[in-house]
């Protein structure tokens, strides 16, 4: 399927809600875990992005379920956001971002970041200079992506690269270098702030313009104006930055979600459990955990809400087709 970055609106939402936040599909959970149409495949291998001393990043790889048959496909390469837990951050966060991609017919590669989960090394610290922050994670982005791409099965022809959070950053660092192996960009609420900077956000906006002046590869950006990680004055100014260098992105403000842009469900991933999560039609949601966490869950979204529907349990997406 070729694949020149000309996504329609309603690919757009879904993708922000995909990465961001929560799923549209979501409308259609259901209180029992439900397989995906599209399977998993999934397999984990290591990489390795430095010799001496020896660092292997974990990866993971999901393959579309008829590629056994022949054929080659697409490749979503999708990078993840900071955690202040690293040792202990989950491999996959949610079953859904994986399954979103090979429904539509891409393989998919998510690697882990130096010092997460199973991945050897460690992040270096560098302050401000988030460029130099994301030119770290984008040598080893480059490194996986050319290891990846020779998995049979994997069209190298047709990549999109793609992250949230700090994922988002990495991802945009890395497309400054116009890999010619790459399609297009997908940045998720991108940004960094490190505890050792003191102006985080003028820092952001000033490497934006940076980017911009050497990035020729097209890119969507997405975020939300109620945000609490990135203001919408930083986003917005980033943007403006990176576009008046000669950057070429689509800004898709998808205005305020929930209370909080991306909070809502990062909590729920950090409540013990067995633990639940519910989304309303209209956005409300409701969170448990403990016991019947299920049913205090959709009894807390449903408080002046209608159709209230199960989206997760213990951090793994169900759902069933109407």
């Amino acid at each position: 399927m070729p694949l020149h970055l000309k996504f329609s609106l309603s690919f757009l939402w879904s993708a922000f809600v995909l990465l961001a936040t929560l799923p549209q599909v979501a409308w259609s959970a259901a209180r029992s875990a439900v397989e995906p149409e599209a399977p998993l495949n999934e397999k984990i291998v290591r990489v390795p992005v430095q010799s001496s001393p020896l660092v292997t990043l974990e990866v993971t790889v999901y393959m579309p379920a008829h590629s056994a048959g022949g054929g080659s496909f697409p490749l979503a390469l999708i990078n993840h956001g900071a955690s202040h837990d690293p040792l202990n951050a989950p491999r996959v966060g949610d079953q859904f971002i994986p399954w979103y991609f090979l429904s539509r017919g891409y393989a998919v590669a998510m690697p882990m970041l130096r010092g997460y989960a199973h991945s050897w090394g460690h992040l270096t610290p560098h302050g401000c200079d988030v460029l130099a922050i994301g030119n770290d994670a984008a040598k080893d982005i480059r490194k996986v992506l050319d290891y990846v791409k020779k998995i049979p099965g994997i069209d190298a022809r047709q990549i999109v690269v793609a992250g949230k959070s700090m994922g988002g950053w990495n991802t945009l660092v890395f497309g400054a270098q116009n890999p010619a192996d790459v399609k297009g960009l997908l940045n998720f609420a991108g940004g960094v702030k490190e505890a050792d900077c003191s102006k985080p956000d003028e820092s952001l906006i000033t490497a934006a313009g940076e980017l911009g002046s050497r990035t020729r590869l097209p890119s969507i950006w997405l975020y939300g104006d109620n945000d609490q990680t990135f203001s919408s004055a930083t986003w917005k100014g980033m943007y403006a930055h990176f576009t008046a260098a000669g950057g070429h992105a689509q800004l898709v403000d998808y205005g305020d979600f929930q209370k909080d842009a991306r909070q809502a469900y990062t909590r729920y991933l950090a409540a013990t459990r067995p633990r639940a999560f519910a989304i309303a039609r209209d956005g409300a949601w409701g969170q448990a955990s403990g016991i019947d966490s299920i049913n205090a869950a959709l009894v807390q979204c449903a408080n002046g809400h209608e159709e209230c529907r199960v989206y997760s349990v213990d951090g793994d997406v169900v759902w069933a087709k109407k």
